[in-house]
């Protein structure tokens, strides 16, 4: 059975993921930072009605009506990465699904103890210094 912090990583990944693969069904291609930066499409618009982006260093964030994620992608266009910093903002978003992470003591705590269980390590690839899981 997964822990708490497992289904937040989980939810934040999928989040990221489905709203990737319509960003880059609508620019037809995959490399939205590259593309980005040959100035194929422009550092902010609109992906699908009502979300919205918003691209900046090697990350992108997303806002929605009621809510934003904001992410990095990792190397060769990875979007399975995740932070401390990034997840602790997306739970404090929803603090009826998220009570226990509202003031991020036991969030840290958490994330810390997926590391020495080794269930997740940091990564250097590249420039990123993202979390991933270990499979």
């Amino acid at each position: 059975m997964k822990t708490d912090i497992e289904l937040l990583i989980a939810e934040y990944l999928k989040e990221v993921s489905n709203v990737i693969a319509v960003f880059s069904t609508k620019i037809g291609r995959k490399d939205i930072l590259r593309a980005w930066g040959e100035e194929s499409i422009p550092a902010k618009g609109e992906i699908s009605k009502n979300v919205f982006y918003e691209l900046h260093g090697i990350g992108c964030y997303l806002s929605y009506k009621d809510y934003h994620i904001d992410f990095d992608f990792g190397p060769k266009d990875r979007i399975d990465g995740f932070d401390l910093y990034k997840l602790k903002d997306y739970a404090q978003q929803f603090p009826d699904k998220y009570p226990q992470y509202q003031d991020g003591t036991i969030l840290e705590k958490d994330f810390n103890r997926l590391i020495e269980l080794g269930i997740i390590s940091q990564k250097y690839i590249g420039n990123s210094w993202l979390y991933f899981f270990n499979n």
